[in-house]
């Protein structure tokens, strides 16, 4: 097979490189900052860095590039939230329009698009792909924008061929954003030691923490099914408020912590994702447990140190 993998040398593209570093098939690789570390022996891997939401580079890349890929995984992203209420140009670029570069430029037999659970920003309780979209914040906004044009490709120009867009929750571990709640959090107890925190908000906003090599795995599964034309949740299924799943982090390094609430969140999160037709369409099932996740995050973080 051709695959191309658009944001791969971001976090999560650089956790799914691991799991395909013995690959046989032929792999493009596409995104800013390309990794000065020796990933890519394998000679079916090329890396390719450029901006993906300059249409110029899109179209002199394609001079060099297969036209035809068999499978497109769509990584790259905005996901800053903050960025997004600064600069929501900047936002609807990389999140939408950069799929219209693509889409314009190659064909794709099947189009993988990573999407968010916060496309469901002000709803309430459990949600799915059949509930209520209307969100106000720019970067649900923006990528909600690029699932519209996904399927509006699909269906009246028949590229890609098919698509699965996976709606992803409240990812944390190696590489991502340490400055996001669920890294920060795991570091102040697990690093810091620190006894008290002080979140956003209520307190009450709802996370369902998924450990990133979980994502990969079902990220995985959506490549090998043969499922198509679906919008399906990523997530772990075990959701609670932001106050009790710092509680629990502080409990696993043995810490009594007293939280403080302070400001206003950004996004108060009400909601949380339906983990069943993961399930059932592509057999996926979380294998780390919220406390196998936050120590193997752990032991990143003490690798890190030692470098």
């Amino acid at each position: 097979m051709k695959i191309l993998i658009t944001g791969a040398f971001g976090s999560i593209g650089k956790r799914l490189l691991s799991k395909l570093k013995d690959t046989e098939d032929e792999i493009w690789l596409l995104g800013r900052n390309i990794s000065s570390q020796n990933l890519y022996e394998n000679k079916k891997i090329f890396p390719v860095e450029l901006d993906i939401t300059n249409c110029q580079d899109i179209k002199r890349l394609a001079l060099k590039l297969p036209k035809t890929f068999d499978i497109c995984i769509h990584l790259a992203a905005q996901t800053e939230i903050a960025v997004s209420l600064k600069d929501p140009q900047l936002d609807i670029n990389t999140n939408a329009i950069a799929i219209v570069y693509l889409l314009e430029t190659f064909s794709f037999r099947k189009f993988i698009y990573v999407s968010t659970g916060s496309v469901y920003e002000g709803q309430m309780g459990k949600v799915n792909q059949n509930s209520l979209i209307a969100p106000s914040i720019p970067y649900a906004i923006s990528k909600f924008t690029g699932e519209l044009y996904v399927k509006s490709f699909q269906k009246y120009r028949n590229n890609p061929g098919a698509y699965l867009i996976l709606r992803i929750f409240n990812i944390y571990g190696p590489y991502m954003n340490p400055n996001k709640f669920l890294q920060n959090t795991i570091k102040n107890f697990a690093i810091d030691k620190r006894r008290d925190i002080t979140l956003k908000g209520s307190g009450k906003a709802i996370v369902d923490p998924l450990y990133v090599d979980d994502m990969i795995s079902a990220l995985l599964k959506a490549v090998q099914t043969d499922i198509e034309n679906e919008v399906i949740d990523i997530c772990y299924g075990n959701p609670m408020t932001i106050a009790e799943f710092t509680l629990t982090i502080a409990s696993f390094f043995d810490i009594d912590a007293e939280i403080n609430l302070s400001g206003v969140s950004h996004e108060e999160i009400t909601f949380y994702g339906d983990s069943e037709p993961s399930k059932r369409l592509l057999d996926f099932y979380p294998q780390y447990s919220l406390k196998d996740g936050v120590m193997e995050y752990y032991n990143f973080l003490m690798e890190q140190r030692i470098k």
